[in-house]
């Protein structure tokens, strides 16, 4: 009930008030805390174009990230960390019932551009099963060609920048020149912004001619 009120005031107050909210999102522990307790409120922020991302597949399996596709109706997923561990999928599927799944649903998150915001450094703070950067499995979702952006998720907390979150991953991931402008251009593609469509393609337009014109001063071919 408290959420689906937030979402009913969240899409009066941009109506009536023209504060610019831009989306709903949902965050904090997975298990036990399925996105499907706040579909009513996700369902209604939807369809009044409010735009919708939630974390998933950070401290669970990906079954939390196919609840918040299908339940919570999620344009972008926080983190998405664990959208190829088959090993946490639960219930009595065999291992090849498992591996399947987990195949659809990158397929799925594919095809419809849902768009995994990938935390670094927030999750080698949080998660001791991930002992170096190199073992993020960002570098295979950009390898699958995935819709990825770089988040902070916790700015002050985790005492990082986005520009040492994609300097992290260059190295990390010994990311082409091509697979960093897709990085970073997805980020402004896929952003909730409050303005007209034809401003925001504008915006991307200016976006995209400035990286080239950096890419061109330092003779950089993507």
């Amino acid at each position: 009930m408290a959420s689906y009120t937030l979402a009913v005031n969240a899409v009066q107050m941009r109506n009536e008030f023209k504060i610019p909210i831009v989306g709903l999102d949902i965050a904090g522990p997975e298990n036990g805390y399925p996105a499907e307790d706040h579909k009513a409120a996700f369902q209604f922020a939807g369809e009044h174009f409010l735009n919708k991302t939630i974390h998933a597949g950070e401290g669970f399996g990906p079954q939390s990230i196919n609840e918040a596709i299908t339940k919570g109706l999620a344009e972008r997923i926080g983190h998405g960390f664990h959208i190829y561990s088959s090993n946490r999928i639960h219930g009595s599927k065999s291992e090849a019932e498992k591996q399947r799944y987990t195949e659809n649903l990158v397929n799925f998150v594919g095809a419809q551009r849902i768009t995994l915001e990938v935390c670094l450094t927030s999750n080698l703070q949080t998660m001791p099963e991930l002992q170096h950067v190199s073992h993020h499995p960002c570098g295979r979702m950009i390898a699958d060609n995935l819709s990825v952006v770089f988040a902070t998720d916790n700015r002050t907390v985790s005492n990082t920048t986005l520009t040492k979150e994609l300097r992290l991953a260059v190295d990390a991931f010994q990311l082409t020149p091509a697979q960093l402008k897709r990085v970073v251009v997805a980020g402004f593609k896929r952003s909730f912004m409050r303005v007209a469509y034809p401003t925001k393609r504008k915006y991307l337009e200016r976006v995209i001619a400035l990286y080239e014109s950096i890419e061109a001063k330092y003779n950089i071919r993507s």
